[in-house]
């Protein structure tokens, strides 16, 4: 008997691990993703810098299943512990308090309110909340922060080479179909030099592991349109079955398009100092910043386990900063100035660098420094499942990632959607029986 072949879209951290799972379980995932290598949003942007952290900032894992796989990772020499000197930086030079001595409660109180976002919801505070990802609030020895080796942005790729995971780069899914008698059929473009027409690959199943569900959401309406002929044809007796599973999947559709609207973009900054020595002597490696509405996190990168960045510093944007330069790039292009992303980009650095040198040194400092966009860092709304995953069995089709279950639910984005491409894993894995013992 041939191995099934699954289909995973997605090459992030969620569409890696779910890989990972198929493989381990005997199947064989082909791992597809548009951009020029995987890596999702541990890389933040096809234009960022893999010399330092241009997305993800650091893994965590509270929940003992992923930290398993963690640690099999850091055995396997691809993550390693980042101790640092952590804790929270003041606005203005404010001061710096050590994790050691901030207590939550410390923390609650300098959390931001949000009273420029009133409308928002408590989901929406997953960023700009005043503690970067829970970066300070939680317990180092539970729960170890990691990062890659080299950087976080190879370690997708790094396990996909440990694993022998096929992947398919620079290729956008434009299209899914079912097939009579099971399994998926897939339109799939290539991106590259040259003009190449769309192609079709057929699979045995289907994993959606991207953070814009609209191919999801199309993906899930074809098997709507199956479901309308389906009633059509059946017996009487069958009507309303098939109209409750109809009913079902556009509900689905729905959620789905309302997530694609809801993602949050940051900047991610890196650069250096004129005054290394000065940038030398800061008592911390890596900091949240609570007082800041423009900086949300600070990282020296040197700090990091293996780098060799010396003076470089990492800084993560607030949302509320990337949605203002972005809406007024938008209205810029709407009347007679052309903007670019490189434009877009150089704003947002020049107005990071001022806020970072404000916040380390309480005055300007000469700074070399540039940002990229990442356009999809955070959702903020979900489906609200749950579970992990959403697995529609009889088509052999799971959908994965970090807006699949409350935003609350575990303590990162990064560590939700790994734990919805583990579960996705599994459970597609699981509709084929134990592949590994009879093939």
């Amino acid at each position: 008997m041939s191995v099934p072949r699954v289909a995973v879209v997605g090459g992030g951290i969620s569409g890696t691990l779910c890989s990972l799972v198929l493989r381990n379980r005997g199947l064989t995932p082909i791992l597809i993703d548009q951009g020029r290598e995987v890596g999702g949003r541990l890389r933040g942007s096809d234009r960022s810098n893999y010399d330092v952290d241009a997305g993800a900032q650091f893994l965590r894992a509270s929940s003992h299943r992923l930290l398993t796989v963690f640690r099999m990772l850091e055995s396997s020499g691809l993550l390693a512990r980042w101790n640092g000197r952590f804790g929270l930086l003041g606005s203005q030079n404010g001061g710096f308090l050590p994790s050691s001595i901030v207590g939550t409660t410390a923390v609650g109180g300098m959390m931001k309110n949000n009273n420029d976002n009133p409308d928002e919801t408590t989901e929406n505070l997953i960023t700009d909340s005043g503690d970067f990802c829970g970066f300070v609030t939680h317990d180092n020895e539970k729960t170890p922060t990691y990062v890659g080796i080299n950087n976080n942005a190879s370690l997708c790729k790094q396990i996909c080479a440990l694993a022998e995971i096929e992947q398919l780069p620079l290729t956008s899914v434009l299209n899914a179909r079912t097939e009579t008698g099971g399994g998926w059929n897939l339109e799939v473009k290539h991106h590259g030099s040259e003009v190449i027409e769309p192609s079709s690959f057929k699979f045995d199943a289907l994993v959606l592991a991207v953070h814009d569900p609209t191919l999801a959401a199309r993906t899930v309406q074809s098997l709507v349109d199956q479901e309308a002929i389906a009633t059509q044809n059946a017996k009487t007796d069958d009507d309303e079955a098939h109209l409750r599973l109809q009913n079902r999947l556009t509900d689905l559709i729905s959620d789905l398009k309302g997530i694609r609207d809801a993602r949050k973009p940051i900047f991610t900054w890196s650069g250096s100092f004129d005054d290394e020595d000065a940038s030398k002597r800061l008592p911390y490696d890596a900091v949240s910043v609570p007082g800041s509405h423009l900086v949300q996190f600070i990282a020296r990168e040197s700090s990091k386990p293996l780098r060799n960045e010396g003076g470089i510093w990492t800084a993560v944007s607030t949302s509320h900063l990337a949605q203002d330069i972005l809406q007024r790039h938008k209205k810029s292009t709407s009347t007679t100035t052309t903007t670019t992303t490189a434009s877009v980009e150089e704003e947002a650095a020049a107005i990071m660098s001022q806020e970072i040198s404000q916040l380390m040194f309480g005055k300007s400092q000469e700074v070399i420094g540039s940002s990229v966009r990442w356009g999809a860092a955070f959702s903020s709304t979900s489906l609200r499942s749950k579970e992990d995953s959403v697995l529609l069995h009889p088509w052999r089709l799971a959908i994965a990632g970090d807006f699949v279950r409350s935003l609350d639910a575990h303590p990162t984005p990064l560590e939700a959607a790994a734990l919805s491409g583990l579960e996705a894993g599994e459970r597609i894995a699981s509709l084929f029986g134990d592949i590994a013992t009879r093939t």
